[in-house]
């Protein structure tokens, strides 16, 4: 039971000093992203006279209606603080999602480290300590959550992030750092008499529509609607992104490995100082504890025998 203790303490103290920094950053990406919401070239396109000018096709069968890519401008807008390029690269450094998760989990571990720490030493019997050479399983437990947030801080990235369509879009279109005419990039074109064939349609069609957009990367022509040569490469990317991220940050979890001792120096020298007192001890004690046992007992022999 001691050596458990210790051990949450001990990670607790260390996980809250660590979330210190991370809180930092993320809060002030969290700023960066809300006050650049409007410079954002895709959000000004979907907010702006372009949205207002796309008809998307509805997103359900009969009952839902045509709509303007302009309705999703508070939507597009709150996306973009939790989701530019500040973030991600918060993401890949951190290894959290969350922006904001780091200043919540330091304001919760602090409170918990101390009241925790209050019951322990107040409400319960405090434990007897015993040494331990490890924490035990937890080794195997840390390092494998460890890994497992790396596949899916990848993982997320690649597949809901909207960094690797725009990078993908600025590779393709060489377009360099801009991103004119990427919204409509993103939007397919479905005809609206392939539309009436399905039976799906709603009867309230707006007047001379002959298309509607949705998002995704098909051709603009029927009866099968294929995925693009566009679809492929962003696919290629994001699966080329994974493979990437998840090497490199094992490669620089392995580096620090290498460079950072199990045990500190100061554990280090007092495990020495420890061991060698140890030994001093011993070199100190009688070699054969018999022999002196043997003497004592000839002088208490001769002791009797002059008193007799």
């Amino acid at each position: 039971m001691g050596e458990k203790v210790a051990f949450y303490f001990a990670a607790m103290d260390s996980y809250t000093i660590a979330l210190i920094l991370p809180s930092i950053v993320g809060l002030i990406v969290f700023i960066y992203g809300a006050a650049t919401v409007t410079s954002d070239k895709s959000t000004s396109d979907i907010c702006g006279s372009f949205g207002q000018n796309i008809d998307m096709c509805p997103l359900c069968d009969k009952t839902c209606s045509f709509w303007k890519l302009s309705d999703s401008c508070t939507y597009a807008q709150i996306s973009y603080v939790f989701d530019n390029v500040a973030t991600v690269i918060f993401a890949i450094l951190m290894s959290i999602w969350a922006r904001l998760a780091p200043l919540f989990a330091l304001l919760n571990n602090t409170l918990e480290l101390r009241l925790d720490a209050w019951k322990f030493l107040t409400k319960y019997r405090r434990p007897v300590l015993h040494k331990a050479a490890n924490i035990g399983i937890w080794t195997n437990i840390l390092s494998s959550i460890s890994y497992f947030a790396v596949l899916t801080n990848a993982a997320v990235i690649a597949w809901t992030s909207e960094f690797i369509p725009k990078l993908t879009y600025k590779i393709i279109e060489g377009k360099g750092t801009s991103l004119d005419g990427y919204v409509n990039w993103t939007l397919s074109s479905f005809s609206i008499s392939d539309y009436n064939k399905t039976g799906t349609l709603n009867p309230n069609i707006p007047s001379n529509l002959t298309y509607c957009r949705y998002r995704d990367f098909r051709e603009s022509t029927g009866p099968n609607y294929d995925h693009t040569s566009l679809y492929w490469h962003t696919i290629s990317a994001r699966l080329a992104f994974m493979i990437i991220f998840e090497n490199v940050i094992y490669l620089i979890v392995y580096l620090v490995q290498l460079m950072v001792s199990d045990v500190s120096s100061q554990v280090q020298e007092g495990i020495d100082r420890q061991r060698y007192g140890e030994q001093s001890h011993q070199d100190s004690s009688p070699k054969n504890p018999s022999a002196v046992e043997e003497a004592i007992q000839i002088m208490k022999t001769k002791s009797e025998a002059t008193e007799k």
